[in-house]
């Protein structure tokens, strides 16, 4: 109750005196590593989700618990075991849990990314965007799954990800600036003129993307567009 009341250290205080008393208390052991998680001692909950899983280790929450304090640490890989062993020991219907087991695999994705491991990234948001709900995808995981698949030579799979990331958030400044750019070096200029658009719609004093949108109708044979959006580029500052 405390804990619920967001009275942690009382809550964490309640804990420890009923750990004392029963040691192999398992629900009190995991409300001791919930809280410690809430007040931000996530190695500490890290150290006591082990303990709790030694107690019941056939039992789903202590591992998602741990999975928590791993996740916020950063360290993805042991998040992403402990979410997999809380579904396995009877936690697949969570919300709360499927969750943030998609936002570690694309954590995992990120650092893929960043290393230049382009199809393993591939797949880490793939495999994130299928644990999530398919009625809202993220944005940012649908846009950097694109870069993935980009960068890895599937150009066209790539396009068509980032024509997704716009119909999901027409906001998203960096698919449109992406695409327009793609698009440009492939030579297919209506597409390129309508992405560069897409993304001064969003950021208007965006110099590079307006010079590419210049490019792009001088390469289109609109002359007097190109015109324009160069004289329109020399005010921008």
């Amino acid at each position: 109750a405390l804990k619920n009341c967001n009275r942690l250290d009382d809550a964490l205080s309640a804990f420890d005196q009923c750990l004392s008393a029963q040691p192999e208390f398992y629900s009190a052991a995991c409300g001791r590593v919930e809280t410690l998680n809430a007040i931000g001692r996530y190695q500490e909950a890290i150290e006591a989700a082990t303990q709790a899983i030694k107690l019941k280790p056939d039992e789903f929450r202590a591992y998602a618990d741990r999975g928590f304090g791993h996740l916020k640490l950063q360290a993805v890989d042991s998040a992403i075991s402990d979410f997999e062993e809380a579904m396995k020991h009877g936690s697949k219907n969570s919300q709360d849990l499927m969750r943030v087991y998609a936002l570690a695999v694309s954590l995992k994705g990120d650092q893929l990314l960043n290393s230049k491991k382009f199809n393993e990234a591939a797949e880490a948001y793939e495999k994130a965007l299928e644990i999530g709900s398919a009625d809202t995808p993220p944005a940012g995981v649908l846009f950097n799954h694109s870069l993935a698949l980009l960068h890895s030579g599937r150009k066209e799979e790539a396009l068509a990800g980032m024509e997704h990331v716009v119909e999901v958030d027409p906001t998203f400044f960096p698919a449109w600036a992406a695409m327009g750019l793609s698009y440009l070096q492939a030579s297919r200029y209506p597409p390129a003129v309508k992405a560069l658009l897409g993304a001064l719609a969003v950021k208007p004093e965006e110099v590079e993307v307006a010079y590419h949108l210049g490019g792009a109708y001088l390469k289109n044979n609109e002359l007097e567009s190109a015109v324009q959006r160069f004289r329109q580029n020399l005010c921008i500052k």
